[in-house]
């Protein structure tokens, strides 16, 4: 874990093999992999490396504590599960940015053709202005809707 100097002191002592018992350390472990965890399964990529830390140092203790008993297993197929599914989302990540177009020249340089925002910009103002003359009326000649909101001809007229 990136930590200052007192801070890792602490976890050499707390959960380091430093004097306290198993479960002393096992408890201590778990509280700090606990919030990493959900930090991880939340998608904060910042925490990738202290879970993987807090994690190693957790299963190494849960062996201990445990043996070849299941609570190590189902710790190991947690942590495994978790490791996967962040791999495969940063997988999928790369994949959805793989083949776009890139805001960027071939040179580096910031690709400044704004031809096809600007065609799509005009081609939505185009269909806004058609829908709100078909409400006003106006290009039907006949009954809409005024701009302050109420019908242009009354109802049973012809």
């Amino acid at each position: 874990m990136h930590h200052r100097q007192p801070e890792s002191l602490y976890d050499d002592l707390t959960i380091g093999a430093n004097g306290k018992s198993l479960r002393d350390r096992l408890g201590a472990a778990q509280a700090a992999y606990d919030p990493l965890k959900a930090r991880v399964l939340a998608g904060d990529c910042s925490a990738y490396d202290d879970f993987a830390e807090a994690a190693k140092a957790l299963l190494d203790i849960q062996r201990e504590f445990s043996g070849s008993q299941s609570p190590y297993f189902n710790l190991l197929d947690e942590i495994t599960q978790i490791t996967k599914a962040r791999i495969d989302a940063e997988a999928n990540i790369a994949s959805i940015a793989a083949n776009r177009d890139s805001p960027f020249t071939s040179t580096g340089q910031v690709n400044n053709d704004t031809a096809p925002v600007v065609s799509a910009s005009g081609e939505t103002n185009r269909i806004l202005v058609e829908g709100f003359r078909a409400l006003l009326g106006s290009t039907s000649g006949g009954a809409g809707l005024a701009p302050i909101g109420f019908l242009t001809q009354r109802f049973g007229t012809a």
